[in-house]
């Protein structure tokens, strides 16, 4: 039961972060999201930070946002492009 009841936090947290993005530019949600995914060795959190950052590269591609974090964008694209490649062999 408690294997539910974590994902089932896990999924609501998911689609709250999702939300939050596509509504509001969270400057320092922006900054954090590529700390989590070093902290983390879940490729199943890798996979939803990569979404994450689909999403921000969607919808701010050109907006001052992206550039004022762009040493914690560029970490965070190597770190997905490299899970790729790992998952990918």
């Amino acid at each position: 039961m408690l294997h539910n009841g974590n994902k089932t936090l896990s999924e609501i947290g998911h689609a709250s972060i999702l939300t939050i993005l596509n509504h509001v530019c969270v400057p320092k949600l922006i900054a954090r999201l590529p700390q989590e995914m070093a902290n983390s060795k879940s490729p199943i959190v890798h996979a939803k930070m990569s979404q994450y950052l689909f999403v921000l590269v969607t919808l701010y591609p050109f907006d001052g946002v992206l550039d004022k974090n762009s040493q914690h964008i560029d970490a965070y694209i190597k770190q997905c492009v490299g899970d790729a490649n790992s998952e990918a062999r």
